[in-house]
């Protein structure tokens, strides 16, 4: 794979997760939650 393609297939990615704006916002705040919950987890109190 090429930088060229790579640079291609985030474009398409980028217009998929454009169209699809609702699902996006879920997945990011599913994330968000997820890294925050594992991170107050590993924190030594």
């Amino acid at each position: 794979m090429t930088w060229l393609g790579m640079g291609q297939d985030i474009r398409f990615a980028l217009r998929g997760l454009r169209r699809r704006a609702g699902l996006t916002a879920v997945i990011l705040a599913t994330m968000a939650i997820a890294i925050g919950g594992t991170t107050a987890v590993a924190t030594p109190a």
